[in-house]
């Protein structure tokens, strides 16, 4: 659970960083990350593109 949590705060950090786009997020996660992200990771990224309103 902490993990995921940490996963939403960092995607609501770079969701406003990037202004909501998507490739830079997942470059952006996966490059802190040091690693490819998962299905489930980029879905959440999804729902926070989604949900970015500028």
């Amino acid at each position: 659970m902490e993990a995921e949590l940490k996963l939403m705060k960092e995607c609501a950090r770079t969701v406003v960083e990037h202004r909501g786009n998507r490739a830079l997020m997942e470059q952006g996660l996966a490059k802190e990350l040091k690693r490819d992200l998962t299905e489930g990771e980029l879905e959440t990224i999804g729902f926070f593109v989604n949900g970015y309103v500028k």
